[in-house]
This record gives structure tokens, C-alpha cells and sequence, in this order.
């Protein structure tokens, strides 16, 4: 209960503070928490939607792009940046569930929301120390700035799940393997 308190009061010192911010010549503040964290995530889902809907990706644009031909001369965040917001140096990147529609449709939603899940009930299940936390924020900030399956295969996320379950993992109370 302390936490919620202090959380409330910390979002209400927050909002004291930022009301000269909310003027109609200076509206920073209101941009970055408002828009960029509540309305352009779902605009870009709708846009991946959009675009996407019947045709998938099926990792082509990942680490199956040897296997698979990628029909697109750019990456999926250059076209949705280029189709939907008329910017073609815009790299409109996506969260894991329209990356996930993207790349196989809703099968490809649930693959990411079950690997997902499973990477973290490895990582709550391994009873690792708190000061190995700073290693998996790096994951998760990975998670939203590219795509899951590329997390997963080139930015060392496999490597961090072997590490969890065989180095990091607490043996007992005082010590890890």
C-alpha cells in the first residue's frame, strides 16, 4: 500500500510540477507522455494491421531471409514510416504483437506472446539476484525498438536464457551457479 501511496503522490508531484508545460506555445510535456505513449503505438498496430493483413512476412525480413525471399525493397518500418506517414526515412518501428501479425498472422501473435511469457517465467522461476536486472532491462528496451524474433536470435536474447538458467540461476542462499 506504501508503493500505490507514494506512486500517486509521485504522479501528482509530476503533474504539479509540468502544468507550465501544458501551455498553448509549449506543450513538450504533453507530446512525449500523451501521444508518443498512448495514441502512436496503437496508430502504428493499426498501420501493421493494415498493411500486413493477408500479407505475412513469415520472417522473411529476419533471420530467415535466406530461406524465405523478402518481397520489399525496405524494412517493414521503413514502409509503414513511407506508406502511412508520407516518410520514407521515418523507421516506424512496431511492438511484439504486430510484429508478430506481421511476420505470420495471429499465429505469429500467440508464438510471440508465448515466447515472451516464457522468457520471463524462466527468468521469475531462476531466482536470480537483483543485481542482474540491469542485463534483462536491456532485453526488454530491445523488445520495443526491433522486432522479437530478431531480439531473440541476433541480439543475444538465447544467450541471455542459457545465462539465466545456467549462470545466473541461485543455487542456494549464498552463492550461484
Amino acid at each position: 500500500m506504501n508503493y500505490v501511496v507514494g506512486g500517486l503522490l509521485g504522479l501528482a508531484l509530476i503533474a504539479i510540477i509540468s502544468i507550465p508545460f501544458f501551455d498553448a506555445d509549449n506543450n513538450m510535456v504533453a507530446v512525449i507522455i500523451f501521444r508518443r505513449l498512448m495514441f502512436i503505438p496503437s496508430l502504428l498496430d493499426y498501420a501493421y494491421y493494415d498493411f500486413f493483413d493477408g500479407n505475412h512476412l513469415y520472417w522473411s525480413s529476419g533471420f530467415l531471409k535466406g530461406l524465405i525471399e523478402y518481397p520489399y525493397d525496405e524494412t517493414p518500418a521503413r514502409l509503414i514510416g513511407e506508406i502511412y506517414f508520407d516518410r520514407p526515412d521515418m523507421a516506424a518501428n512496431n511492438g511484439i504483437i504486430s510484429d508478430g501479425f506481421t511476420n505470420a498472422g495471429f499465429i505469429g501473435v500467440i508464438l510471440n506472446i508465448f515466447l515472451l511469457g516464457t522468457f520471463f517465467s524462466v527468468v521469475k522461476n531462476s531466482n536470480v539476484d537483483s543485481r542482474f536486472y540491469g542485463i534483462f532491462f536491456f532485453f526488454i528496451y530491445n523488445i520495443f525498438t526491433t522486432t522479437f524474433s530478431t531480439v531473440l536470435v541476433t541480439h543475444g536474447g538465447i544467450i541471455l536464457i542459457l545465462l539465466t538458467l545456467l549462470v545466473l540461476r541461485r543455487k542456494n542462499s549464498t552463492g550461484y551457479s
